[in-house]
């Protein structure tokens, strides 16, 4: 929705009354910017009483304003910086009701003793009604790259020429990215980009917290000068409750099956190893998690992807239909390539198990996926 907006109709040098064209859209407590962005003098008041016609009451300003000069309703004039020294630090202040650079469409605050390893987050404050934004994501010191959510909306600010946050705030772009990446999960791929390995703790067993599912189970125990690296079969969690049902059933290091028990979030292996000193290494696909924070990072290797979209939906609420019709077009360019992306493979059908071998079962699992 539009700001309220109106022109100065007379001079203003000083005093509480500025007159305008028509304040029928404003209202008591509103902060209104007067001067517009880019001009040196352009400053922020607020209306302590009811507009009536042309005329406003406001809290005096600091500068002469002459007619024709723009007057609009803003939803915040100041705001507070906190900083912490590393990610598991507390915040400290560092910049508390700060006034807003009208001057230009930036508003920038230094910290001259910051380092890069420190992380930063910021809030907006209305001094008429005394109200906070919430706080933002945090946002680390050190270079975005371009994958990273503050460079991406930076740039989608840039393609739509947005710079000022006059028509969309980082919320919705940030929203529009996420559905873009939910355009491409609902492609249901095999993305070679998604694989990944972590290393399964065997005192908690706890999966990824962007698992999706599994492709395989590296097991490695090492006892004095034996080391033993292999695949662990995969059976369904009913088959592998069934198995291992009983739980008096004798412990061993010789471990044979895993499964994936996804409503509470862990790895089950079989029989239950007698040392907890076993290195597990799961092989599987990452989910494509939602953005929610500016040093957020998209997985998908074309982030130009996401920025084309949002670029698309921004242009679209400006009724720039042309514009909006050719970042759509870069979408669905973009999306064609990134679907040529080659599926992996992740259990090449290499090598055949000598039925009867016990140790050939052992490292090469149960079923004809080997090894890559």
């Amino acid at each position: 929705m539009e700001s309220p907006f109106t022109i100065v109709s007379t001079d203003y040098s000083s005093g509480t009354s500025l007159l305008v064209e028509d304040s029928s859209n404003f209202a008591e407590d509103d902060l209104i910017l007067v001067g517009g962005i880019g001009n040196e003098k352009s400053e922020t008041t607020d209306l302590t009483a009811i507009p009536s016609g042309s005329s406003m009451t406001i809290s005096a300003l600091g500068h002469s304003h002459s007619s024709d000069e723009s007057v609009q309703t803003i939803l915040w004039d100041k705001y507070d910086v906190q900083y912490k020294v590393d990610v598991g630090g507390t915040w400290t202040a560092l910049g508390t009701a700060v006034s807003f650079d009208w001057s230009g469409n930036d508003t920038n605050y230094i910290h001259s003793t910051g380092a890069s390893n420190y992380y930063y987050r910021s809030r907006y404050f209305n001094s008429a009604t005394n109200t906070y934004s919430d706080w933002s994501g945090t946002v680390a010191a050190t270079t975005a790259t371009r994958s990273m959510v503050s460079s991406m909306i930076e740039q989608v600010r840039k393609n739509t020429k947005d710079d000022t946050e006059q028509k969309v705030s980082d919320e919705l772009i940030i929203s529009y990215f996420n559905f873009a990446q939910d355009i491409v999960k609902s492609m249901q791929k095999k993305w070679p980009w998604l694989q990944d390995e972590a290393t399964i703790v065997p005192s908690t067993l706890v999966l990824p917290t962007d698992f999706k599912r599994a492709y395989r189970l590296k097991y490695n125990y090492v006892s004095g000068t034996e080391s033993q690296t292999y695949y662990l079969s995969y059976l369904s969690l009913t088959d592998f409750q069934n198995k291992y049902a009983d739980n008096n059933a004798s412990t061993s290091d010789n471990l044979e099956d895993y499964s994936i028990d996804t409503i509470n979030n862990v790895v089950k292996i079989g029989p239950s190893p007698t040392t907890t000193t076993a290195i597990l290494t799961l092989v599987y696909e990452k989910d494509i998690t939602d953005l929610e924070d500016y040093e957020d990072s998209t997985v998908i290797p074309l982030p130009e992807l996401l920025i084309s979209y949002a670029s698309a939906k921004v242009s679209k609420l400006k009724a720039n239909s042309d514009e909006y019709k050719s970042w759509m077009e870069n979408f669905s360019d973009l999306l064609s390539v990134l679907d040529k992306a080659k599926s992996v493979s992740y259990h090449p059908r290499t090598l055949k198990r000598f039925t009867g071998r016990n140790e050939n079962t052992r490292i090469y699992s149960n079923s004809d996926d080997y090894i890559e």
